[in-house]
C-alpha cells in the first residue's frame, strides 16, 4: 500500500485541500478501500491519540506520530482485508451480524495489532478499542439485565451510578490481558454468570429512587 490514505489525512488536517477535493482525491486511487479509510479516521482521530499525540497531523516532523500513522495504515488494512466478510454482512444484513461471534474478529484484530504496531502504540490500541467498542457492548449488556421495573422506580442518575460501579469492576477484573478477544470472552463469561454479577452487585451501590443529580460522578468515570 502506498500509504495514500496517510498522506491526504495529512493534507487535510493542514488545510492544503478542502474536504472536498479530499473525498475526490481519495476515490481517484483505485487501492483506497472506505472501511479502511474509515478505520484509519476512526483511530487517528480517537481522544486517545489525540492526547497521545497532540501534533499528530500538523506536526510532519514528528517521527513518533509518523511512524503511529504508518502502523495504523498497516493495521487497518490487516484488518479489513482478513475481516471483510464481516463487514459486507454488517452491511448487508446487519442483524444476522449481529448474532455472530464477535470473539473470532477481536482475536483477529489481536494479530493484526500485535504484527503492525510498536509495544507503546499497541497498549494505546488496546486503550482506543476497549473504549470504542467492548465497553458499549458491556453498557448494553448492563442495560439488557436491568430488570424493567428498574427504569420505572429508579431515578436516572441512580441507574447511571450503579451501572458506572458494575463496568469499573466488570472492567478491572477483564483487561488483565491486554487482548481483545479475551477481554470479550472474560466479559461474556461475567455477564452470563449469576454468582459473578451477585458478586459485584454487591459492593456497587443499589438502585434507588434518590437523585445523584447533584453528586460528583466523576470518580467513578475515571474508573472505567
Amino acid at each position: 500500500m502506498k500509504h495514500s490514505l496517510i498522506t491526504f489525512f495529512l493534507l487535510l488536517s493542514m488545510g492544503s485541500i478542502s474536504k472536498a477535493a479530499y473525498s475526490k482525491e481519495l476515490f481517484n486511487f483505485p487501492e483506497t478501500n472506505p472501511d479502511i479509510e474509515k478505520c484509519i479516521e476512526d483511530i487517528i482521530t480517537s481522544r486517545m491519540v489525540i492526547k497521545e499525540y497532540p501534533e499528530l497531523l500538523s506536526n510532519q516532523k514528528d517521527d513518533n506520530g509518523y511512524e503511529l500513522l504508518l502502523q495504523t495504515d498497516k493495521y487497518c488494512s490487516c484488518q479489513v482485508t482478513r475481516l471483510q466478510g464481516e463487514y459486507e454482512l454488517k452491511k448487508n444484513n446487519e442483524i444476522a451480524w449481529s448474532f455472530r461471534d464477535k470473539s473470532i474478529g477481536l482475536g483477529i484484530m489481536d494479530q493484526c495489532a500485535l504484527k503492525h504496531y510498536s509495544q507503546s502504540n499497541l497498549n494505546l490500541m488496546y486503550d482506543i478499542m476497549i473504549s470504542t467498542k467492548i465497553r458499549r457492548s458491556l453498557e448494553g449488556k448492563l442495560n439488557g439485565r436491568m430488570v424493567a421495573g428498574i427504569r420505572h422506580f429508579a431515578s436516572t442518575s441512580s441507574i447511571q451510578n450503579t451501572n458506572l460501579c458494575l463496568q469499573a469492576k466488570i472492567m478491572q477484573k477483564c483487561t488483565k490481558i491486554k487482548s481483545l478477544r479475551s477481554t470479550y470472552t472474560c466479559i461474556q463469561e461475567v455477564t452470563s454468570s449469576g454468582t459473578q454479577m451477585l458478586d459485584f452487585e454487591k459492593n456497587c451501590p443499589t438502585y434507588s429512587t434518590h437523585s445523584l443529580e447533584d453528586e460528583d460522578l466523576s470518580n467513578l468515570g475515571d474508573m472505567i
